[in-house]
Parts: structure tokens; C-alpha cells; sequence
């Protein structure tokens, strides 16, 4: 550990803290305050939790439309991501969700990010599968509350895959090679899918940029996937059991004296 790691790539772990003072234009923190911050930094990373605050009222009339009741099970699908090299292919996900719903029995939502990504065969599938797709851009009240309600979350690397994360939703989340799931992997409950291929790291930003046709992230598969659902689920479902029990054994046990 130490400074500068822009310098230093050897570091395992380094500060690089800019002040100035606007007399002399030099460093304005005393060394002894940026060393500190170095063990402050440290300190921090060691002691990190992931924070989560779940979401204090829940719009459970605007679910109903979708089947989902205050008390329903059920997987949440995402397909959107901010660039396209980001985004698990969309008959993936369709295949996922069929898997989930035919060998889980569970209710599956499917949010699209657009709608154009599904064709009729997609569409097909789903309906065959009595899979709800959700086109329309949902007001944020009602997308928080799909977030927060979910027992799992599916999902690229995106904007409503960390809200899930904070809302304290377990998160399943597929990730391509040029990104870092070290640092963009959601921050807490869940799982991060990646495939470790030479090029990992690459940072693409267009699909075209790519020779070998995303293969980090197109050869994830929808039974690697759905694996790793399931694992979360059973044991989000458990969590929730143990919770509803505890109270009932605190009323039938001895009183604390």
C-alpha cells in the first residue's frame, strides 16, 4: 500500500489525494493528515459492509396488474444495460425465464428495457410460458416497488440492478468481460456471473469493437444462470421463514430476568 498508484501500478492499494493551495499553488494537507487518510482509506476497505435501506411503503395496488400480491413469490427479469456491449442477449433471457417458470414454478416478471429487442418468437415464448412482459416505462414509484418486492433479481449490469442491491433484494447479476465486477458488481446479497477469458478487461463500448463477438458474455449461458437463481431464491425463501418465526419463538420463551 501506499501513493500514487497512478505511478506506482505495483500497489496493491493506493491513495491519491489532490489539494492546493491557492497562494503557492503547492499541496495544502500537512503529510502527517495524508498519511492518515491512508490508513483511514485502508481501514475503510477492510471494515466495508455493503448499506441497504429498504423502501418504507410499497405501492402494492400498482402490482396487482402484474399478478403480484403482498405475498408473492416471484423473479424479476431486467434486460436493460447502458450500452449494448453490456447486455446479456435478450433469447437468453427469454430462455431463462421459461427455465424459471417450467422447473422453479415460480411467478416470472420480465421487464423490457426496449421493446424493440423482442421479436415474435420472444414474445411467443414468453406468452406460451405465461410470462408477463412489462414494454412500458414504468413511474419510478412502481419500478422501486418491483425492485423491493422481488425475492430475486436478474439482471445486467445497470441502473436497477444496484437500486435491487440497495433495496436489499438478492441480485443475480451477468457480466461481460470489459467490465470490472470487482468495482461495478452490485454491493451486497446475490451473485455476479462472469466468464474469466484472455481479453478480460478489454473496455469496449460498441459491439463492433469486438472480434470475437462478445463471447465473454454471450456464452453464459440460461442453465448457468438459472442455477444460481435458484440457489438465491431457496434461500432468500428461507430468510423470510426464519424471520417470520422468530417473533412467535420470543413469545413462547422464558422471559429475560
Amino acid at each position: 500500500m501506499g501513493f500514487w498508484p497512478q505511478e506506482f501500478p505495483w500497489l496493491d492499494f493506493g491513495l491519491d489525494v489532490r489539494s492546493r493551495d491557492v497562494v503557492t499553488g503547492r499541496y495544502r494537507l500537512p503529510q502527517q493528515t495524508v498519511s492518515n487518510m491512508l490508513i483511514d482509506g485502508l481501514a475503510a476497505l477492510a471494515r466495508h459492509t455493503a448499506i441497504q435501506h429498504s423502501r418504507p411503503e410499497l405501492e402494492w395496488r400498482a402490482l396487482e396488474e402484474f399478478g403480484v400480491l403482498p405475498d408473492t413469490p416471484f423473479v424479476l427479469v431486467h434486460t436493460g444495460g447502458r450500452t449494448r456491449s453490456r447486455r446479456w442477449p435478450v433469447p437468453h433471457f427469454v430462455a431463462l425465464a421459461r427455465l424459471l417458470a417450467e422447473r422453479m414454478g415460480e411467478k416470472v416478471l420480465v421487464v423490457a428495457d426496449d421493446a424493440a429487442d423482442f421479436d415474435a418468437a420472444d414474445r411467443a415464448d414468453l406468452d406460451d410460458a405465461g410470462i408477463a412482459l412489462i414494454e412500458r416505462r414504468l413511474p419510478f414509484p412502481v419500478l422501486d416497488t418491483l425492485l423491493s418486492a422481488a425475492t430475486v433479481f436478474v439482471g445486467n449490469d445497470s441502473g436497477p440492478k444496484h437500486l435491487a442491491a440497495f433495496r436489499g433484494t438478492p441480485v443475480v447479476s451477468v457480466h461481460g468481460g470489459p467490465i470490472n465486477w470487482s468495482e461495478w458488481g452490485q454491493d451486497g446479497v446475490g451473485r455476479i456471473i462472469a466468464h474469466r477469458v484472455p481479453c478480460s478487461g478489454c473496455g469496449i463500448e460498441l459491439v463492433e469493437e469486438c472480434g470475437k463477438d462478445l463471447a465473454c458474455l454471450t456464452n453464459i449461458t440460461p442453465e448457468t444462470v438459472l442455477e444460481a437463481v435458484r440457489e438465491e431464491f431457496l434461500q432468500r425463501m428461507a430468510r423470510v421463514e426464519r424471520a417470520s418465526e422468530a417473533p412467535a419463538l420470543r413469545r413462547i420463551g422464558p422471559r429475560a430476568s
